[in-house]
């Protein structure tokens, strides 16, 4: 059972996702399919939860029969993937009869560019996967992942929290702290997508610390698409392909937070 990634951007795009999920958890089980692989999980403070698919087409070379399930230490792949260099290629196979490890090999043709090859051990999990209900967005929006991920860093600088005014002219994200407060005012007009129920008005808080973690992943494509609803959680989707195809995306939940006086 094995799978390869050859191109150079798929293979960057895949490293980075699962790199960077040790911020939000220590290990997730990924699951892999006949037609394709499923990874979702909740991040240890359980704010968010993460939802990643690519289907077997996706991959210059996919071959899994049949249900595999592997509990992966995140701090043991981060370490992997980071030694990957531009012009490998990937291929992550697993062995039944060796089913306490997997392998992981990054090759190239270029001699000065070295092969790398890795036997991870896999550790035992049960984890149980939720739920996510379909939801009819009261806004969403698609916005340049560019500008998203330098927005959230920098109101990061600010606060604590952000504020997000969504309307049928404009989406304002506000931070205040210690630091003073940052505004940052969009009009839909500069947006890629806007649409929102009609005579619709949202004021919406969420953590910034775990949306700063969520806005890492704006380096993986070009747009970003952003879901708004009032008592829902934040929905974030990277689509890794140019379709925008839901076999192939990375979402993200986070929940919102609430003032102390609404309770």
């Amino acid at each position: 059972m094995n799978l390869t990634i050859q191109d150079a951007t798929k293979l960057y795009t895949f490293t980075y996702i699962l790199q960077n999920i040790k911020t939000l958890t220590d290990f997730v089980e990924i699951h892999f399919k006949p037609d394709g692989v499923y990874m979702q999980t909740l991040d240890s403070s359980r704010i968010t939860i993460v939802e990643f698919k690519l289907s077997n087409e996706w991959f210059d070379d996919y071959n899994f029969g049949e249900n595999v399930s592997l509990g992966i230490n995140t701090n043991i792949i981060f370490k992997i993937f980071s030694t990957y260099q531009k012009g490998h290629s990937m291929t992550i196979t697993y062995d039944p009869e060796h089913g306490d490890t997997l392998d992981i090999a990054f090759m190239c043709e270029d001699k000065n560019i070295l092969n790398k090859e890795f036997t991870m051990p896999l550790v035992d999990l049960d984890e149980e996967q939720m739920s996510i209900p379909e939801n009819e967005s009261t806004a969403q929006f698609s916005i340049s992942s560019l500008n998203f991920g330098n927005i959230i860093n920098q109101l990061f600088n600010f606060g604590e929290s952000i504020e997000i005014n969504c309307n049928e002219e404009n989406i304002d994200f506000t931070s205040n702290g210690d630091n003073g407060s940052m505004k940052v005012k969009i009009d839909i007009d500069d947006l890629n997508e806007f649409a929102i129920v009609e005579d619709s008005s949202l004021e919406l808080r969420y953590s910034l610390q775990y949306l700063n973690k969520i806005a890492v992943y704006s380096k993986i494509c070009k747009n970003v698409e952003i879901h708004l609803t009032e008592n829902y959680p934040l929905q974030i989707n990277y689509y890794l392909d140019e379709e925008n195809n839901e076999n192939n995306v990375l979402k993200l939940f986070l929940a919102p937070q609430y003032d102390d006086s609404e309770n």
